[in-house]
């Protein structure tokens, strides 16, 4: 689908799937206004307030009968789990931004952060 819309896939750094019929697509700053047009283009919506934490979207049905404080719980940490996966697979040169940016927006937390960036790094 992405090659048939013309987008740039090396400039994809990670494609999730969050929800159904919902892709999320990690991808350089700079890229994301290009992304977004073509999206326009091609008719296929951008949901920009969705929220990727929200217990709603935790389809696996051994959760179904949770409460609601375990569901939120539960799904923050498979997006944190998401988000650390992620992290693992970029170059070392976005690891830093791309970890600060999961961290402001608090999908991993503090903890998370200061082990990655004190993890070591090849030259």
């Amino acid at each position: 689908l992405l090659r048939h819309l013309n987008i740039n896939t090396s400039r994809i750094l990670d494609i999730s799937f969050p929800d159904r019929n919902i892709i999320g697509l990690l991808v350089h700053r700079q890229y994301l206004p290009e992304i977004i047009s073509i999206m326009q283009i091609a008719t296929i919506p951008v949901l920009k307030d969705f929220d990727p934490i929200h217990p709603d979207n935790l389809k696996v049905p051994k959760y179904n009968k949770c409460s609601a404080p375990e569901r939120d719980t539960i799904s923050k940490q498979y997006h944190r789990t998401r988000c650390l996966r992620a992290i693992a697979t970029q170059p070392f040169t976005l690891i830093g931004k791309i970890a600060s940016s999961f961290n402001s927006q608090g999908w991993i937390n503090q903890a998370d952060y200061d082990h990655i960036m004190s993890s070591p790094r090849p030259l």
